[in-house]
């Protein structure tokens, strides 16, 4: 008696464990494409994307890029994610819409985002601005599509 049991203990304890493996989300994108604006960020400037996991904190995983145009232009190819929500930050010169020149000095900007049903991302002020809200809220157990409403 005691020993059939632990025999079933055992086999819901390995059935739990295999349904935990198949619950890992991959996501898998040809091309993450988007504009950094606050004023075009220039050709060159870095981009790094951070894989985040469902609590908002970085998995390890990054990809990087450089903007390719003077529009705000960049491009991350051949992307494969185990969470579907990354950061992506902007780091360079930008051109100042005022003064009709380059920015005097670096800005960093950043966004997070749900990749599930995106191929594209902007990052701006607003999604700069945003991003504190999102980690506070998640945070408190609101979920991301709710943090973003």
């Amino acid at each position: 008696m005691i020993r059939h049991f632990f025999l079933i203990l055992i086999c819901l304890f390995i059935l739990n464990s295999c349904h935990n493996e198949g619950d890992e989300i991959q996501i898998k994108k040809s091309k993450i494409s988007g504009f950094v604006q606050k004023g075009p960020f220039v050709t060159g400037t870095t981009i790094l994307m951070n894989e985040l996991n469902g609590k908002l904190e970085q998995s390890g995983r990054s990809f990087t890029a450089t903007i390719s145009n003077d529009n705000g232009l960049f491009e991350i190819n051949n992307i494969l994610l185990g969470s579907p929500f990354v950061e992506i930050n902007a780091s360079g010169y930008y051109f100042n819409e005022v003064s009709g020149e380059l920015s005097s000095s670096q800005l960093v900007l950043s966004s997070l985002s749900d990749l599930r049903d995106k191929n594209s991302i902007n990052i701006n002020v607003l999604t700069h601005l945003e991003k504190q809200r999102l980690q506070y809220l998640i945070g408190k157990g609101v979920s991301f599509a709710e943090s973003k409403v």
